[in-house]
């Protein structure tokens, strides 16, 4: 009981400390603004509660740039004090109409999905509350809270256990949606930059097609369109998924497929980005996988381990259809090169070896911060990047389309990382010999979205 009494009192004081606050705030007849959370019980202040006020506050600095509203939201008026997290501003415009603002912040409590978490207060400029005269209610029924105090018709417990669930999932669906919006911006900004690399050698880049008679730029483009609400739901895959993941791989290719769908159509039929939309889907599920399990922190050893789980005996398993009479492209390269013309399923059942042991480094050693804003250091870098792949990679496209060259190829672009050759030099000869390295292309795309998530995830 004297616990109870010492809690209040300092929530009481704390209260009280808040109204000085606000009179210094109003010095110069300045009207005031205010956010804090209904929490019941004691401590009012938690991880979750200030991870929760943090969310709000922004969703609340949004509502107001939305309704033209021009208030600074910003951490310097931020408190925390035994109340738990308070925020008040003065409203520097003096042509607010209060009353109008109070009807708007109550319409931001009503519609916002933890609306009966949330308490926004507007002042005058003596201090005096604006009210609207409408009756809250209680968090847990439909009853005014008032009423519920007073009857107690609840617990301090079963409030705070329903306030505390409200708060924590709704910090987590928040995280998710960041997570997954970011995860596909990252697809797409890596495959974006692959494609837009100029000159490169045999493939499609911003001034010519390369060995490509079916496809230019903007047919990327177009494929790039169509294929990216597709991460989206790999990712919302991933997030929720709770099965053993040696049977995720079917439920990743049902996406996958569609998206291929969507590209054909985009593409009159060209085939863009089939070999990205498969290592890409993979790797958009292994990286939304891995970032839940570990706290939201990318970490490339479980990355590689969920995806080599997902992807086990993969070569095997879809690679030896000997009897079968329409064989893929990478049926045939396999038939024919064994494991070197493995391609894709290869380098996605190793884990992608190539761009952790090789592309990863040197991008930690050749970005930096300002390398995105120079297009000039940026395209040399990725250049280099390309050779790199492409001087290590074993790349199915080319043994497929001129298999001949595919060593020489190789030892050229080696060459050419090393300055013997010169770069056009190569792009001429991939053009001339009808030579792609679409995969080596790819896994440039790939290792630019995992480079970008594991900055953004440290």
């Amino acid at each position: 009981m004297t616990q109870n009494i010492e809690n209040l009192t300092k929530i009481l004081f704390a209260k009280e400390a808040r109204k000085g606050i606000r009179e210094k705030l109003s010095v110069n007849q300045f009207a005031t603004i205010s956010v804090s959370l209904n929490i019941a019980g004691y401590p009012k202040n938690t991880v979750v509660t200030q991870q929760f006020f943090d969310v709000i506050l922004e969703d609340f600095k949004i509502f107001l740039l939305a309704n033209r509203i021009n208030i600074s939201i910003n951490k310097i008026n931020e408190n925390l004090d035994e109340a738990g997290n308070f925020y008040c501003s003065k409203i520097e415009d003096k042509t607010i109409n209060l009353n109008q603002l109070k009807l708007l912040t109550e319409k931001f409590e009503q519609n916002h999905e933890v609306g009966r978490l949330i308490d926004v207060d507007v002042f005058d400029k003596t201090g005096i509350p604006i009210s609207s005269n409408k009756i809250k209610k209680c968090l847990l029924c439909e009853k005014p809270a008032t009423i519920c105090m007073r009857e107690k018709n609840h617990t301090f417990k079963d409030l705070r256990k329903f306030s505390f669930e409200k708060m924590q999932f709704y910090i987590n669906s928040q995280q998710k949606k960041e997570v997954l919006q970011t995860i596909c911006e990252m697809a797409n900004k890596a495959i974006l930059y692959e494609v837009s690399v100029t000159p490169k050698p045999g493939l499609v880049d911003f001034e010519d097609s390369g060995a490509h008679s079916d496809m230019n730029y903007f047919t990327f483009l177009n494929s790039c369109a169509a294929i990216s609400p597709f991460w989206l739901e790999i990712g919302e895959l991933a997030f929720n998924y709770k099965d053993d993941l040696a049977k995720a791989l079917p439920e990743i290719r049902k996406i996958g497929i569609k998206a291929e769908n969507k590209m054909l159509l985009a593409t009159n039929g060209a085939n863009t980005h089939r070999g990205l939309i498969f290592i890409m889907g993979l790797s958009v599920f292994a990286s939304v996988y891995s970032l839940r399990k570990n706290n939201f922190i990318f970490n490339s050893s479980l990355f590689r381990k969920t995806l080599q789980s997902i992807t086990k005996d993969i070569v095997e398993n879809e690679l030896n259809s000997l009897n079968k009479k329409n064989k893929s492209h990478g049926e045939k390269t396999y038939q024919k090169f064994g494991i070197k013309g493995a391609g894709a399923r290869y380098q996605a059942q190793m884990g992608f070896p190539i761009i952790f042991e090789k592309i990863m480094p040197f991008f930690k050693e050749q970005f930096k911060i300002n390398t995105h804003q120079n297009k000039n250091e940026l395209n040399e870098i990725l250049k280099k990047a390309l050779l790199l792949l492409i001087s290590n990679v074993d790349d199915s496209n080319v043994l497929y389309r001129n298999s001949k060259e595919a060593e020489n190829l190789k030892i050229m672009a080696n060459s050419t990382l090393k300055g013997k050759i010169d770069y056009l030099e190569l792009c001429l000869f991939c053009k001339e010999k009808n030579i792609s390295p679409g995969g080596s292309a790819d896994l440039l795309a790939l290792s630019l979205f995992l480079f970008f998530i594991q900055n953004i995830y440290r």
